[in-house]
């Protein structure tokens, strides 16, 4: 399964080199120039006892194959928002995701929530170019980034208004995580190179994390509503769902479920 991890990404290098072509940077940074400012990601899902859920668009992924070829993605994006969503994550990866910038833009037209761009960053420009999509934050995956290029990266998200949501499955990740300075983690179940899942991943990870200044995602394997509150009992901030919201018929009463399973975990504790 490694190769195709390599396999997607050499693709989406080919794929950035043309793009670079089409759009050099110089003309990429003049259609920046007069933006709205991005909003808050980190912030958003920061909902006091409770924890939020970040409601992803994702048609297919290597793992799943095919998940749902949606015919009404304004709908869905609609949906999402009104379920009670924190924000929004939108693949961007043609080949094995089935994403395009083109759903990002219209989730930036439909919704008014903060933009997750979800793709295989590797290069400065993919930063910028997400800002013209319309994101407000960007992911980046540790497991395929130098540490150099990490903190790069990051780095380069904040000078241009972005957040990073960085993502880590083992130890050894997220040490390099918060050795470039992240503050907004993502925690992965799946490995990215084998596909197989490790739902411990979370449990295990969580106490590393500086418990201030630091806003935690958890990813991947969340089928059930009580999964929430299991995570916020852990730490962690956020929950990102994809696949489970996405075989939903119903996008809205999908994400209140899980939305609603956080707020009377919120109102037992009290």
């Amino acid at each position: 399964m490694a190769d195709i991890l390599e396999e997607i990404v050499q693709k989406t290098r080919a794929r950035l080199e043309a793009q670079k072509n089409r759009l050099p940077l110089a003309e990429l940074r003049e259609q920046l120039s007069g933006r709205k400012k991005a909003l808050p990601f980190a912030a958003a899902l920061h909902r006091g006892d409770s924890i939020a859920v970040i409601a992803e668009l994702k048609q297919a992924s290597p793992s799943a194959g095919v998940i749902r070829n949606e015919p009404d993605l304004a709908g869905r994006i609609r949906g999402y928002a009104r379920g009670g969503a924190a924000a929004l994550s939108i693949l961007t990866e043609e080949d094995y995701f089935h994403g395009s910038p083109y759903v990002l833009e219209l989730a930036r037209k439909e919704s008014d929530l903060p933009l997750l761009r979800k793709d295989f960053i590797v290069d400065p420009y993919q930063i910028e170019e997400s800002r013209r999509m319309g994101a407000d934050a960007v992911l980046l995956i540790t497991t395929l980034l130098p540490a150099a290029l990490l903190k790069e990266l990051i780095d380069h998200a904040r000078e241009i208004g972005l957040e990073a949501l960085v993502e880590v499955h083992a130890e050894a990740d997220l040490e390099k995580a918060l050795q470039a300075g992240s503050t907004l983690i993502g925690i992965n179940h799946r490995d990215l190179r084998t596909l197989q899942m490790d739902m411990t991943t979370a449990q295990r990870l969580l106490p590393r994390v500086p418990k201030h200044g630091t806003t935690v995602v958890v990813e991947s394997g969340i089928t059930k509503p009580e999964h929430m509150l299991q995570f916020r009992a852990w730490g962690a901030h956020a929950v990102l769902i994809g696949e489970t919201l996405m075989r939903d018929p119903d996008p809205e009463q999908g994400v209140r479920t899980f939305a609603n399973a956080a707020k009377k975990g919120q109102a037992k504790s009290r």
